[in-house]
């Protein structure tokens, strides 16, 4: 896997670890914002870490698998993943997004939490992605933010609709039944825009 962590840039408008603007490709596998061990931040420590794990603004990407197999890991940064303008057809699965790589706890070593898990901005296209799935293994862990582990925005611009969201554990730890220690994640989901979704 690929160990993409940035520092030296500043948060909340600092750089982004995977910029995805193009269409159909596949991001698994990953250790995007925290160090290779996946448990905890770079060291030394530093505040200054990079703004978004993924940046998302084309279409039919996948992004992870499974848990068990494929899984990106996203987390110390700003945002995990931030989707704007046109975008559709992605689907987001199986990946850790604000714990550790072991789906149980808060990055060590550090002492600012992820912001937000997903944000699905504005966009008069923004359609027919998936965050999670219906299969064994395929629900994201979105837990461990500081905001919303899922959230839907308008922003400037027109809302997002018939977006998909199935079959994940948002706010605890992998199991689905143990609170994660220290977490402080405002909102599961949070839909201040957006029409004709699914939850």
């Amino acid at each position: 896997h690929n160990v993409i962590s940035c520092v030296g840039l500043s948060r909340p408008s600092g750089g982004t670890g995977i910029g995805l603007g193009g269409n159909s490709n596949t991001v698994q596998g990953n250790m995007i914002g925290p160090a290779a061990n996946g448990t905890a931040f770079l060291t030394p420590y530093s505040a200054n870490y990079q703004g978004v794990g993924i940046e998302l603004t084309g279409n039919t990407n996948t992004i992870g698998n499974t848990r068990v197999s494929g899984a990106n890991v996203i987390t110390g940064t700003y945002r995990g993943m931030w989707g704007y303008g046109n975008y559709t057809g992605n689907v987001i699965k199986g990946n850790f997004i604000g714990l550790a790589g072991n789906g149980t706890a808060l990055l060590t070593g550090g002492a600012a939490q992820q912001a937000t898990g997903i944000l699905f901005d504005e966009g008069a296209s923004t359609s027919g992605n998936t965050i999670g799935g219906t299969a064994a293994n395929e629900g994201n862990i979105i837990s461990g933010n500081t905001g919303a582990g899922i959230e839907f925005s308008t922003g400037a611009g027109p809302a997002s609709f018939s977006n998909n969201i199935y079959g994940n554990i948002i706010g605890a730890q992998a199991d689905g039944v143990t609170a994660v220690a220290g977490s402080t994640q405002v909102y599961g989901i949070y839909m201040s825009g957006g029409y004709s979704n699914n939850i």
